[in-house]
């Protein structure tokens, strides 16, 4: 799906006429394109989907940090969130200053959340994100602010599904050996 079916799928939904454009002029563009990427951003954020999650080495900056850690980073241009930093198998501490990561350790590996283009996201956060454009668009598009919290209350009772379906694309860990287990035998 790209950002205009998207973008429709919220507006139909609203009971307001799609568009075809995020510039056609209409009051309905105008308001789902001042609010789409900050909040498709935001409902990005808002949790470690495991579809956006990247780890990869950052380069080091030859610059100096105020933040009382020795080194800083340059974070992906696609970065969003940051999920952790390891450095040779062991977390390490960090910090984000602006477009930058500071830290100690020398040869960082950072897990961040990365902003995805539409096409690439799958059908349960789709139903999330269409429930927040609602939320946050209700009021403007349609002046029922009951409608803008009908729209909270899916995206809250959506989030929890679409996050559980986000979490079994993994494999799950088996528990071989445990105390409590063993204490029952």
């Amino acid at each position: 799906m790209d950002n205009i079916q998207i973008a429709n799928l919220a507006l139909i939904g609203l009971g307001c006429e799609p568009i075809s454009s995020f510039d056609e002029g209409t009051t309905e563009a105008t308001v789902i394109s001042a609010t789409f990427d900050a909040l498709l951003n935001a409902t990005l954020s808002s949790y470690p989907w495991r579809f956006c999650t990247v780890s990869e080495d950052i380069a080091r900056l030859n610059a100096e940090t105020k933040s009382g850690f020795k080194y800083v980073y340059q974070l992906p241009n696609n970065f969003l969130r940051a999920i952790a930093l390891v450095d040779r198998g062991d977390d390490a501490d960090f910090g984000i200053v602006g477009n930058t990561l500071v830290t100690d350790a020398e040869a960082p590996t950072l897990t961040y959340t990365a902003k995805v283009p539409p096409e690439q996201l799958p059908d349960y956060f789709i139903e999330v994100f269409v429930d927040k454009l609602q939320a946050k668009n209700a009021i403007a598009l349609t002046g029922d602010k009951a409608m803008g919290t009908y729209f909270q209350r899916c995206y809250d009772s959506d989030s929890v599904i679409a996050r559980s379906r986000d979490a079994q694309q993994a494999t799950t860990q088996v528990f071989t050996n445990d105390i409590l287990l063993d204490c029952r035998k």
